[in-house]
């Protein structure tokens, strides 16, 4: 296991770097993503050093990283604010995996300049409001965790053809499609009326949260221990009934980190 402090590094081929289930006791080093850093690199993996502390660097300037399509960083002591420059500077990335650490501040409206595919930002200290961008710019976004964060306010109708894409499949197995995660987030307001189609949607632990639900939105469930489903028929539930009465039912923090790929 390794220990010690991130050196600063660069490399003009390196096309994978995995750091992963160490002990380093520092901050990532900014360089690594400046100044033509690492032109090659496609995949960095920091998960689980729970001695990296300090902010996410803004890295891609000066063309460094361009070619970043998967970033790994669950499980460390990060915290800051998401930087928006992400959103421009690391054009290629569509896998961002950033669960369990200390990030505060807002999500930045300008990532729906990424082609996001999978999104893990459960369990940070997130606030403000979910991005309408964000709905309306990533037609291929099929995992979407931002559980267990501090949220507020309202479910974006702009977000319908996102919640389109997260689709069911048989059995449990989520090979065409996967998850929407805003359990726990302290959401208000009803479900948008947009909001249709057979989506894996987990809303528990939002008591400001009210129906009815759509009615042609299949409310689902997704159990990881049993590998069922659990359905609610929204039509049953009375007008503004807080859909929070299913929070006792569904731990759901327990399957995220299960589908990163």
């Amino acid at each position: 296991m390794l220990t010690g402090r991130l050196p600063p590094l660069s490399g003009s081929s390196l096309e994978r770097l995995d750091i992963s289930f160490n002990k380093f006791t520092s901050s990532i080093p900014p360089e690594w993503g400046a100044n033509g850093s690492f032109p090659a690199i496609q995949y960095i993996d920091f998960t689980d050093n729970t001695g990296l502390k300090g902010s996410l660097p803004a890295w891609g300037s000066g063309g460094a990283m361009q070619s970043l399509y998967k970033l790994r960083i669950s499980n460390c002591s990060l915290s800051g604010t998401l930087p928006e420059q992400i959103g421009s500077d690391l054009p290629s990335l569509t896998l961002l995996y950033a669960s369990h650490n200390r990030f505060s501040g807002t999500l930045p409206a300008a990532w729906s300049q990424l082609d996001i595919q999978q999104l893990s930002l459960e369990a940070n200290r997130l606030t403000g409001t979910l991005p309408s961008e964000w709905g309306l710019q990533w037609p291929n976004a099929y995992l979407l965790y931002l559980s267990n964060n501090s949220l507020q306010g309202t479910l974006p109708p702009a977000w319908a053809g996102l919640v389109a894409t997260v689709q069911k499949t048989s059995g449990g197995n989520y090979t065409e499609g996967g998850i929407l995660d805003l359990a726990g987030c302290n959401l208000s307001g009803t479900i948008p009326a947009n909001w249709t189609g057979n989506s894996v949607a987990l809303f528990p632990g939002n008591p400001g949260l009210c129906g009815p639900l759509p009615s042609a939105f299949n409310y689902s469930f997704f159990d990881n221990d049993k590998q069922s489903y659990f359905q609610s028929n929204a039509r049953q539930l009375s007008p503004c009934e807080s859909l929070s009465l299913f929070g006792a039912q569904l731990d759901c923090s327990h399957i995220v980190c299960s589908h990163e790929e």
